[in-house]
């Protein structure tokens, strides 16, 4: 079934953006009802269902009929699309310094594989943007390389820490061997 296009639907959308745009009495009392529903979409205190039970509830509220109210909440639905335009660019500003805060608590709370993942979803944010120079190339000299220069903390006396694990590992080995009695037989 093909729905009808509400006739009222871009004046109203207009409205929204433009003060000096006329509205009818009709189309004034159609506008605060839709505006109610929006209040409602956002509301902590009254949780809804489905879609047909803010339909009731405004219906109710206004004295109209159910199917007026359903139209409504379709109506205000597309309103809200028109009234707020997403911004992609600060949306996404948003959500990467909202990921590298999780990496900083996560690293501070020494959990290391959320700090993985949220470096998988920076990845992904970025990986997928070349920007409008192209594909951002970093070059990576490894014989002076310097992890803290891409964002990775220095671990003070990580060459001793190294040669510490290394010489313990050497000796459990050892001491594996010590512990078992040499059972060959003697040559003649």
């Amino acid at each position: 079934m093909i729905e009808k296009r509400d006739k009222d639907l871009d004046i109203l959308a207009k409205a929204i953006t433009d003060d000096t745009v006329q509205l009818t009495v009709d189309q004034r009392n159609k506008m605060i009802r839709i505006e109610r529903i929006s209040r409602y979409y956002f509301s902590k205190s009254f949780k809804f269902r489905s879609e047909n039970e803010l339909a009731i509830k405004i219906a109710k509220e206004y004295d109209i009929s159910r199917l007026t109210a359903r139209k409504e909440v379709e109506m205000c639905k597309q309103l809200y699309v028109y009234g707020n335009p997403i911004d992609w660019k600060f949306e996404r500003a948003l959500l990467l310094y909202s990921i590298k805060n999780n990496i900083n608590e996560a690293r501070e709370n020494a959990d290391f594989k959320t700090v993985q993942r949220e470096h998988k979803n920076l990845i992904d944010i970025i990986g997928d943007d070349k920007g409008e120079d192209g594909p951002t190339v970093v070059n990576i000299n490894v014989l002076n390389y310097n992890p803290t220069l891409i964002g990775a903390v220095e671990i003070e006396n990580l060459d001793d820490m190294i040669k510490t694990m290394i010489a313990k590992d050497k000796e459990k080995e050892e001491r594996v061997f010590d512990e078992f009695d040499d059972v060959t037989p003697e040559k003649k």
